[in-house]
């Protein structure tokens, strides 16, 4: 049975496309990585922010709220009727990854000295920020394998 193509050509082809096959494991092996990684980080951002403000309301227990560029933290008296964040109030003491107003968020809650505290992170702009980067490697890998071929 004779072959179509010549050795030389089939050996010239199959480096590109092993080289296009490794770059898809590895993009692949890294996008998990930093998902776990991108996870824990916030969680635990997320939770130190929540114990610093919980340390706020004890200095001074007027405080209820503290609002930042990415998150807020609230301090809510589970006894009270309150009107801040209804869509909160069956969760239990953890976190969480929530939807609100079509806007994806990480929410912390705690409970100490009988309030409820609450920080949500708002991540929509970090999604918006992690998609593009996907596109900028993948089109970068695309590139590359493009660039062997023509060679």
């Amino acid at each position: 049975m004779r072959y179509q193509h010549k050795l030389r050509f089939r050996i010239f082809l199959s480096y590109p496309i092993l080289g296009l096959l490794i770059s898809l494991i590895v993009i692949v092996f890294f996008w998990f990585s930093f998902e776990q990684l991108e996870q824990q980080l916030s969680q635990d951002f997320l939770t130190e922010e929540l114990e610093h403000f919980i340390e706020l309301t004890q200095k001074n227990p007027a405080v209820t709220q503290q609002i930042a560029r990415n998150w807020a933290a609230y301090k809510i008296d589970p006894n009270q009727p309150s009107d801040t964040l209804p869509s909160l109030k069956g969760y239990v003491p953890g976190i969480f990854e929530i939807t609100l107003n079509n806007k994806h968020y990480d929410v912390v809650v705690m409970e100490k000295q009988g309030y409820r505290f609450y920080i949500l992170h708002d991540e929509s702009g970090f999604r918006v920020l992690e998609k593009k980067l996907m596109i900028y490697v993948l089109s970068g890998t695309l590139r590359t394998y493009a660039l062997t071929i023509d060679q």
